[in-house]
């Protein structure tokens, strides 16, 4: 009996590890600079915020993710359509992150548009 309250408590504490929470919010800028970066502002997130890199990986993020990422980004933009980002580490749910902020620190790893 004993075994299987470890085992269930082993089994809940591994999915709560990994749960990933989102920000959803409207692009205001998108800025590219001489190095690759690519940063993008969201309203309810922050300013000037370092998404990825197009020209190597950074983080968990490839080169050729972020050069998708930079279309999505400037067609939501364009668009005036939402975005939606995840983030992985849960020691910060807030959405607000900050201005001038690395998004890769607070486990950034996907990005969707939407209506």
């Amino acid at each position: 009996m004993k075994l299987k309250v470890l085992f269930a408590v082993l089994i809940l504490s591994s999915n709560t590890a990994f749960a990933a929470h989102t920000c959803e919010g409207k692009i205001t800028t998108v800025d590219i600079r001489d190095n690759g970066a690519l940063q993008i502002s969201v309203d309810t997130i922050g300013s000037s915020n370092f998404f990825c890199n197009i020209t190597n990986k950074s983080g968990t993020i490839g080169a050729d993710t972020c050069k998708a990422m930079y279309s999505m980004a400037l067609t939501a933009f364009m668009a005036s359509k939402k975005v939606t980002l995840w983030f992985n580490k849960d020691d910060n749910t807030v959405c607000k992150k900050g201005d001038w902020t690395n998004l890769q620190e607070h486990g950034f790893y996907y990005l969707r548009m939407s209506n």
